[in-house]
């Protein structure tokens, strides 16, 4: 069996579906979520982990590699 996810993005077009729903004697549930959590789900995916990679060694490597130069501002004086 497939699962069909409807998600409307408002009360007209989900009481919409939720009627088809019965008048078509489909089965389905109702599912309360909270847009902030979902936000913050998608935003997680997006991010992965490096496997077996020694993250104090990961940030040495960072910080040394980092340089810093002066900027020639007196032509701004």
């Amino acid at each position: 069996m497939n699962t069909l996810v409807i998600e409307p993005t408002n009360q007209q077009d989900y009481l919409l579906f939720v009627n088809l729903a019965k008048r078509l004697k489909v089965k389905f549930r109702e599912e309360k979520t909270n847009q902030k959590d979902k936000n913050e789900a998608l935003f997680a995916s997006l991010f992965g982990s490096w496997e077996d990679i020694d993250s104090e060694k990961m940030i040495e490597e960072i910080n040394n590699s980092k340089t810093s130069k002066e900027i020639d501002t007196s032509w701004a004086e």
